[in-house]
């Protein structure tokens, strides 16, 4: 374990750590909130308590959130899925790869240019068919951006109603990353090839106006992490080799060196501290920032395969941090000294 120095304001606590390897389907319990993971080919839950609910081990692909889970195989079609508790949701009819997040679900067809957003049920609510491949794609609780290769953002009310965005500015038109805030009303994306910018647009009575834009110095043509934080206020992305955090109240960007790709970020609201998690070949770091733009600290360890997410601790005064490292789930409060 490797770390850099953390701030004074800072204490991390380790609670518990669970070993995947002694999971028992007879002995397990599903008290209390259930938390998803998923490690290489392995997924399931458990609870902050240090319970390890269920585990399911796929040969393909599977998706996974804190509502639903389902694998599925090459070209899947009747697709069951199931709620976190292991009850069966549905079946997804249609062929294609099935994606959850919280509670909304969708399924990419195949040709990767079309989807559709799918009910409770499993039943198909509506479908958007394209002609150009879906390179970023993001939902909130208002709806959906899905960005491609032609370098246009569709942006889909929760009835399918779509809006476009035309970032444009660039040599080569292509959406590499996409995110769309809680209310909707905003989607920041990273826009094109040779002069590749992030670019923050807001919708105002189905007219586009560009709020921010920055062009990247260190260009990628790879997809990339990004999501607006719950308040709306601050839009997390990466680019090459680094951790990019723009604050929208400030109109502000704090850029920090991760030397990797950044996969993850979790918040803990209540005490104004973010985490991120960056992959450098099998180096993996979690870096920790204060009120938004404060670098406080990082930790680094090795892993094939790590996740983090984050929630509130029994203690008001407190977080929790949970980090997912191959076969181990550890639990570390967060507190402020």
């Amino acid at each position: 374990l490797g770390s850099k120095s953390i701030a004074p304001s800072l204490a991390l606590e380790p609670e518990w750590t669970i070993n995947l390897a002694s999971y028992k389907k007879e002995n397990t319990q599903q008290d209390g909130e259930l938390i998803p993971y998923k490690l290489g080919q392995i997924m399931g839950y458990f609870t902050s308590g240090g319970e390890l609910a269920s585990l399911v081990s796929f040969p393909y692909r599977a998706s996974i959130s804190r509502s639903y889970q389902a694998e599925f195989l090459p070209n899947a079609s009747k697709t069951e899925f199931f709620h976190s508790t292991g009850v069966r949701a549905g079946i997804i009819e249609e062929s294609g790869f099935p994606y959850f997040e919280d509670d909304r679900a969708f399924i990419f067809h195949p040709g990767g240019a079309s989807f559709s957003a799918v009910n409770a049920d499993g039943a198909i609510a509506w479908t958007y068919e394209g002609y150009a491949p879906v390179t970023a794609f993001a939902s909130s609780n208002a709806g959906v951006a899905a960005g491609g290769t032609d370098g246009i953002i569709r942006v889909f009310a929760h009835n399918g109603s779509p809006h476009e965005i035309i970032p444009g500015g660039s040599t080569y038109p292509v959406i590499l990353g996409a995110a769309i805030s809680p209310d909707g009303k905003m989607v920041a994306c990273i826009s094109g090839i040779e002069r590749q910018r992030f670019v923050l647009t807001k919708i105002e009575n189905g007219v586009n106006k560009v709020l921010f834009h920055r062009y990247l110095q260190n260009e990628t043509r790879e997809q990339m992490f990004m999501r607006f934080n719950a308040k709306g206020s601050v839009v997390y992305y990466g680019v090459k080799d680094a951790l990019c955090v723009f604050d929208i109240t400030r109109g502000r960007t704090k850029e920090i060196s991760i030397n990797g790709e950044l996969l993850a970020v979790a918040e803990l609201e209540n005490l104004n501290f973010t985490f991120a998690l960056s992959k450098n070949n099998s180096t993996y770091t979690v870096w920790i920032l204060e009120n938004i733009l404060n670098l406080a600290g990082s930790f680094s360890f090795e892993a094939e395969h790590a996740f983090i997410s984050a929630g509130q601790a029994a203690d008001n005064a407190a977080g929790a941090l949970y980090i997912g490292k191959d076969m181990l789930i550890s639990k570390i409060i967060v507190r402020r000294k």
